[in-house]
């Protein structure tokens, strides 16, 4: 009898049976993930929210800091998933959804928040002006403006 050749020879074997005490297992790297995603979300708030000096200090170090320690969990990850043999369950999916959304929420820090976007300036003009007009700082868009990205 004709067989084909793409059919595999031997029997394949079934896959194992997943424990369902080994579905809720939480490794390591998805606690410290999840931290991490509220760190940002509460980091991002605080920025907001101007408080100062600290947001300036948040401004610079928090999305270094951000990136190093999704990075090393990131590295955490695929070393656990070398252990894991029962592929992977929810906690490990929201791990990396938490990561990959740190990750792409980064350049939230890129521009710094000013104290006056919702405020008028109390410097009174009066238009038009009479001489030359020097803007420092002018613009909300690197396009127009290279210092955009610094603070005051």
């Amino acid at each position: 009898m004709y067989e084909p050749s793409w059919r595999p020879r031997r029997p394949l074997r079934p896959f194992p049976r997943i424990d369902p005490a080994e579905r809720r297992v939480l490794d390591g790297w998805v606690r410290v993930a999840g931290g991490v995603v509220v760190l940002h979300a509460l980091l991002m708030l605080t920025l907001w929210a101007r408080p100062g000096r600290i947001a300036l200090w948040i401004w610079y170090g928090a999305p270094i800091a951000l990136a190093v320690v999704t990075a090393g969990l990131l590295v955490a990850s695929l070393r656990s998933a070398r252990r894991w043999k029962h592929g992977m369950n929810g906690w490990h999916v929201l791990g990396y959804v938490g990561l990959v959304t740190v990750v792409f929420t980064l350049p939230v820090y890129d521009p710094y928040p000013s104290s006056y976007d919702d405020r008028p300036s109390r410097v009174a003009f009066r238009l038009p002006l009479d001489g030359p007009v020097t803007v420092a700082w002018g613009g909300p868009t690197a396009d127009v403006n290279y210092h955009v990205f610094l603070p005051d």
